[in-house]
């Protein structure tokens, strides 16, 4: 940003994003204005190692849904090259391997087309087939392994004021005592619908939310 010739500036993040953003802020506090993140990087556990009952209930929760919704990850994160092949070869595959994971990460109750319109998914399907990218979009996860990326928890905590845009069907939710712990949380909004994809599912929410944030630094 700075090359760009932008001396602050403010930061979103979902997903590896969130990663990202994290990591953004913590280089440059001294330019980062303000951290969004939706969600919060996954794994976070309180520092006293004391969660309270419903914290503890909350982070079984998640790790019960890991176990059954991370196959991909080590899929991605050990043969990313095996499933490049069949991503290629094949749009039937490709449309596959990314509508799964809408219709379960959405606020769809099992409905995609309730919160996506058919033209939206074949968009994005077709995104990835053109462009041949659905192999090395994986690679991502392989990278991460190799070079001991922690996607769990910040180093330290991040003293840039951070907001939490909280959607309902978002994968591993944490509370905000919890968060306080990693970041400098000034907003926290927990959103009326939603999942994991806000800024496709709910941009009106994500947007408004964005401007009442960096509004108020």
């Amino acid at each position: 940003m700075a090359a760009l010739g932008y001396e602050r500036f403010a930061v979103h993040g979902t997903d590896w994003g969130s990663v990202v953003s994290t990591e953004i802020a913590r280089q440059r506090p001294d330019r980062v204005t303000g951290l969004h993140l939706t969600p919060l990087v996954s794994g976070l556990r309180p520092r006293d190692g004391r969660p309270t009952p419903r914290e503890e209930a909350q982070l079984c929760a998640n790790a019960a849904k890991r176990a059954g919704e991370l196959g991909y990850v080590a899929l991605q994160g050990t043969r990313p090259q095996t499933l490049a092949y069949a991503l290629s070869d094949s749009p039937v595959a490709q449309a596959a391997w990314m509508v799964e994971k809408l219709r379960a990460w959405t606020d769809c109750d099992g409905d995609l087309e309730s919160v996506l319109t058919r033209d939206e998914i074949l968009s994005l399907v077709t995104t990835f087939w053109v462009t041949g990218t659905g192999g090395s979009a994986g690679r991502l996860y392989d990278e991460g392994a190799q070079a001991a990326v922690d996607s769990r928890a910040p180093d330290g905590r991040i003293e840039v004021p951070t907001a939490v845009a909280l959607f309902p069907k978002e994968l591993y939710p944490t509370s905000r005592r919890i968060a306080s712990d990693f970041y400098d949380i000034r907003r926290w909004t927990p959103m009326p619908r939603g999942g994991h994809f806000a800024a496709l599912e709910q941009p009106e929410l994500l947007v408004s939310d964005l401007r009442a944030f960096f509004a108020s630094l």
